[in-house]
Parts: structure tokens; sequence; C-alpha cells
């Protein structure tokens, strides 16, 4: 993962990821606004490649099965506000990329 280092008045990026309510963004001055956003925006993007791969490797393990959901897609919307169907779209790009765990 890459390191995006990012500061906003005195926050680095991982403190604004992980009190984003205490962030006043009203308060930013452009560069600052623009600097935070790219480096939030790839952030997500490094987040969410890592929650694609965790959900590809669940559904491999059958872990959803293991705790009882029906489901891969039906564990993922019963512990995130995801919709049923997009437990199948998370796990679509881990199935193309032929991860380490042998999924795809």
């Amino acid at each position: 993962m890459s390191a995006v280092r990012t500061s906003v008045r005195g926050m680095n990026l991982v403190e604004l990821v992980l009190q984003p309510m205490s962030v006043e963004t009203w308060r930013l001055g452009e560069s600052e606004l623009v600097a935070a956003t790219t480096g939030l925006s790839q952030r997500i993007r490094e987040l969410e490649a890592l929650r694609v791969r965790m959900v590809a490797d669940l559904d491999s393990r059958g872990t959803a099965k293991a705790v009882g959901a029906s489901s891969t897609a039906a564990w993922l919307s019963g512990v995130t506000p995801d919709e049923p169907g997009g437990g199948r779209a998370d796990r679509a790009p881990g199935q193309g990329a032929g991860n380490a765990s042998g999924y795809g």
C-alpha cells in the first residue's frame, strides 16, 4: 500500500480517515482541500481494493456459511449497509484478478 502523505491543519491523512467528523472542511484553503481530497480518494481506492480481496477470500473459504449466512452476499449485506447484489459486485473484480487465494 502506498503511503499517502497529506497534512491538513495539523492532521495527517490517517487522522482524517479515523476522525472524519472532526475535519472542518470550510476552514481549508484551496490547496489544502485539493491535497486532502486527492489523498483521501487514493486511500479510499486502496481500502476498497483490500475489501474486494478480503471478500473474495471469505467467499473462497466458505466463511459466510460457517457463520450461518446463506451466502457471502447475504453475510455482507448483514454486516454492511450494502445491498445483497452489492456483495456479488464486490466479488467480481477479485474473480478476474487471479489472486493468491486461488479464487478466480
